[in-house]
């Protein structure tokens, strides 16, 4: 399996968009937040910080093993994942 560094196209003040960075690391983070938000949606909305990470690093694994990208992990792209959108 080959590691896959997360390549950012965009530079801007505001907050992260999966749009920011190339195909690969956008499709991976896009399919990471579905898995992300189905698990909040099975657990609860309101997660700790702890079950926060879990969460992130459950959703993370999957998506590394059904697309078989092994993106490195970064704190921006944990924060995409974990964002909650604006409403």
């Amino acid at each position: 399996m080959t590691i896959v560094k997360a390549q950012k196209l965009t530079e801007h003040e505001g907050r992260l968009r999966a749009r920011d960075y190339d195909n690969v690391t956008q499709e991976f983070v896009i399919t990471a937040i579905g898995d992300y938000w189905v698990h909040l949606c099975a657990k609860g909305p309101m997660p700790d910080h702890t079950q926060e990470a879990v969460l992130l690093k459950v959703s993370w694994a999957k998506v590394l093993q059904t697309t078989g990208v092994n993106l490195v992990w970064t704190p921006q792209l944990a924060k995409l994942i974990s964002a909650v959108p604006a409403v």
